[in-house]
């Protein structure tokens, strides 16, 4: 059975990962100077690449091309060994994810195994907690575990995330989506659940499934566009 090792850079639970072990894939982020994996991803294009993203004193594209391994990415780029384009479009069609509701790194590995059919995916060093960038992130996130998981998918959190929580919420009964009074990182766990149940709300709070992008998915795709020949800009 074919299982992957999502590994963010969050101390809480990041030396839990399974690195090393034979029957896990490790997949994790480029720019993470301490993960060595099969997979690592940077999906944001180069124009948002920062010549400090590792240390100020390092070559961040150069550091891409050294990487052993695979690299997924906003697209395959020449000058980048092993760099391969994320099927962005597959991706969204996928059964839920039709708006391409992803807005983080992690949400693109996440998805990328649904899409691969991985049947176990296990969620490392991802707490998402602090006020500033994962404000965003972190209800997305809820979102696609509450979906994959109705649709088949065995995600694995250890007990010491911040995500471990979203598991007490299996046993409740269909909330109203409507509430403003419920937290919307339960809520949207919930949401997924409905949604991977083919029974999506007809109403609910307007911030749920909301992007900070004006025409998601656009977290590293600033000129993504879809059309029927499935082509990007």
């Amino acid at each position: 059975m074919r299982k992957v090792a999502i590994i963010g850079r969050c101390d809480s639970t990041r030396e839990d990962a399974p690195v090393g072990t034979p029957d896990w894939e490790t997949w994790g982020l480029a720019w993470d100077a301490g993960f060595v994996g099969d997979r690592y991803f940077e999906i944001h294009t180069p124009n948002t690449w920062s010549p400090d993203t590792l240390h100020e004193s390092m070559d961040y594209r150069k550091w891409l091309r050294e990487l052993d391994g695979e690299k997924i990415m906003a697209e395959a780029y020449p000058d980048i060994p092993g760099s391969r384009a994320y099927p962005l479009q597959d991706v969204m069609r996928l059964p839920g994810l039709e708006a391409g509701y992803l807005e983080s790194s992690i949400a693109y590995m996440l998805a990328l195994a649904r899409l691969e059919n991985v049947p176990v995916v296990g969620i490392w060093g991802v707490d998402l907690t602090a006020l500033d960038e994962y404000v965003y992130q972190r209800p997305n996130l809820a979102y696609l575990m509450g979906l994959f998981r109705y649709q088949g998918m065995q995600i694995r959190v250890p007990r010491a995330s911040a995500l471990w929580e979203l598991s007490w919420l299996d046993g409740l009964p269909v909330p109203d989506f409507t509430d403003e009074s419920i937290d919307r990182f339960h809520l949207e766990y919930l949401l997924g659940r409905e949604v991977g149940r083919a029974k999506k709300p007809d109403k609910m709070r307007a911030d749920l499934m909301t992007s900070i992008w004006t025409d998601p998915p656009r977290y590293g795709f600033q000129n993504f566009k879809t059309d029927t020949e499935g082509e990007a800009a």
